[in-house]
C-alpha cells in the first residue's frame, strides 16, 4: 500500500512511496548533470552477494519534469 505525504519544501507537491524493501539493505546513487538529476536505487541482500542492477530510478530535469523510468531493473552504467 503506497504511503502519501506532502513535501516540506513545496506544499503543492504530493510524494508517494510506492515500494520499500525491509528484507534487504540498499543504497542510492545520485548522478547530477547540468540538465538532470538521476537517483538510482540498489539493494544489497543481508545474505548473498551484491547484484549490480538498478532496482528503481527517477530522473528530474532542470525544468522540473520527472522522466519516466524504463520498465524493470537494469545493469548499472559504467
Amino acid at each position: 500500500m503506497p504511503v502519501t505525504t506532502v513535501s516540506t519544501q513545496d506544499e503543492n507537491l504530493d510524494l508517494d512511496l510506492n515500494y520499500y524493501d525491509q528484507d534487504s539493505a540498499g543504497f542510492l546513487r545520485f548522478t547530477v548533470t547540468t540538465e538532470k538529476l538521476t537517483i538510482d536505487s540498489f539493494t544489497v541482500p543481508f545474505d548473498g552477494g551484491f547484484e549490480d542492477i538498478v532496482r528503481d530510478t527517477v530522473t528530474v530535469t532542470r525544468e522540473g519534469r520527472i522522466d519516466q523510468p524504463s520498465a524493470g531493473g537494469r545493469r548499472r552504467r559504467r
